[in-house]
């Protein structure tokens, strides 16, 4: 009994620490500490991995570890075949793999019932405590649009990742807890309004999308008219709801109804127009399937190598494509991060992935997203969570982005553990 407390107390100490370096140190740099703990979630996330696979057996997941083993191996190849840093190779797999690893280390563990309340309660605390930042931001001190950026402070898209921390808590409360309706709208709405407050409509346009996407996979499962018939219900209750923000408050949904097809058009065809510029570098017809190497092109790492390119003993290799693209991005009205659309910036995580490591990168992947489904049974909840993921690729690099691709894995390894309870208890 003395071991089992013991171990509970290892794991929600190490659980705790990881989610404060990747959703609190934030405001740990604003209040003074070196902006180097900003990054001190890949070594712990990292440790905690090897840790897992080291002293845990568990052969549930070996496919995922397998498919992990493989990606690594292939950016290796990509590394060696661009004659790549060293450098690029181990900054670049500890970021796109950060929440596969972290995944594993959650689900490797086996949390006790104790361990799994201790996750929701924190994950519930940090997110209530962004919420609360975010109100008193905007009612207190009076901050706008991108000032409203709570636990997220100083951050570049700190205004939309409190407005997706929040309104990803809101989708949880919404699917999976068992509370009064009245009760679950009035926290959904106020989880929901930190979009309001931080002008984080790129928020709000994919949540939309991805719950479209996802109820359309439902319907056509289905095919159940009383399904169609609550769908039917629940789209009228939305576009009410919507209509009735967009009656208070004009001005955040202006740019939308702004815009005409055209425009629209014109944004897109400059963002999906980097690929031109890729092939433009590729020295071989096997770049499409290798890319450019890790950090090469327009990916996390490609935009982070300036700004650590004489940190410590850091030797990056650079590429003048990235640079190229960011003058091609602020140069032009549509796409310049002052007066553009984030729907539109050719900086974005899907361009990033097979500039830098090419088009079987991006299988493999697609394949350990898939992989984490089958471990989650294809729960519904998880399935919309990998439809949002894979959706913010299109905008920005949101999948390499900390507090959002740990946020919503975390929520992952909590539905994992919640449909093998309720499998245990049915066996009673």
């Amino acid at each position: 009994m003395h071991t089992d407390s013991q171990n509970n107390f290892f794991l929600n100490n190490i659980i705790f620490l990881i989610t404060v370096s990747f959703l609190f140190t934030r405001v740990l740099v604003f209040v003074g500490l070196p902006s180097s703990i900003n990054h001190i979630h890949y070594l712990l996330i990292f440790m905690s991995y090897l840790w897992s696979l080291a002293f845990i057996k568990d052969s549930q997941n070996i496919s995922l570890n397998k498919l992990i083993f493989l990606f690594v191996l292939f950016i290796l190849v990509s590394t060696l075949y661009n004659k790549i840093s060293k450098f690029n190779f181990i900054i670049y797999t500890l970021i796109i793999l950060e929440p596969f690893f972290y995944y594993i280390f959650l689900i490797r563990v086996k949390l006790s019932l104790i361990d799994q309340k201790f996750i929701k309660k924190i994950i519930i605390l940090f997110s209530s405590m962004n919420t609360l930042i975010c109100y008193i931001q905007y009612f207190i001190f009076n901050l706008k649009h991108d000032d409203v950026q709570g636990l997220f402070i100083n951050l570049g898209a700190g205004h939309h990742v409190a407005g997706f921390v929040a309104t990803l808590t809101a989708t949880y409360v919404f699917f999976l807890t068992k509370m009064n309706n009245y009760i679950k709208f009035i926290i959904i709405l106020i989880l929901v309004s930190v979009n309001l407050f931080s002008d984080a409509k790129q928020v709000v346009l994919s949540f939309v999308i991805a719950l479209f996407i996802f109820y359309l996979i439902k319907f056509f499962k289905t095919k159940n008219i009383t399904y169609i018939l609550k769908i039917l219900f629940n789209t009228g209750l939305m576009i009410i709801l919507i209509y009735i923000l967009y009656s208070i408050n004009k001005d955040y949904f202006s740019p939308y109804f702004s815009k005409n097809i055209d425009e629209i058009k014109e944004g897109l065809n400059l963002k999906f127009s980097i690929f031109e510029l890729f092939k433009y570098y590729h020295h071989s017809y096997l770049n499409n399937f290798f890319g450019l190497g890790p950090g090469q092109t327009t990916s996390r790492l490609a935009l982070m190598i300036p700004d650590y390119q004489n940190f410590l003993f850091f030797n990056f290799s650079i590429n003048e494509l990235t640079n190229i693209i960011w003058i091609f991005q602020q140069s032009n009205y549509t796409t310049a991060t002052s007066t553009g659309s984030s729907l539109f910036a050719p900086f974005f995580f899907w361009g990033g992935i097979y500039g830098d490591i090419g088009a079987a990168g991006v299988l493999i992947y697609l394949f350990l997203w898939q992989q984490i489904l089958k471990l989650n049974e294809y729960d519904e909840y998880c399935i919309f969570l990998v439809i949002l993921v894979l959706l913010k690729g299109i905008v920005f690099n949101w999948p390499e982005e900390p507090p959002f691709i740990l946020f919503i894995v975390s929520l992952l390894a909590i539905r994992f553990y919640e449909i093998k309870n309720s499998k245990d208890i049915k066996k009673l």
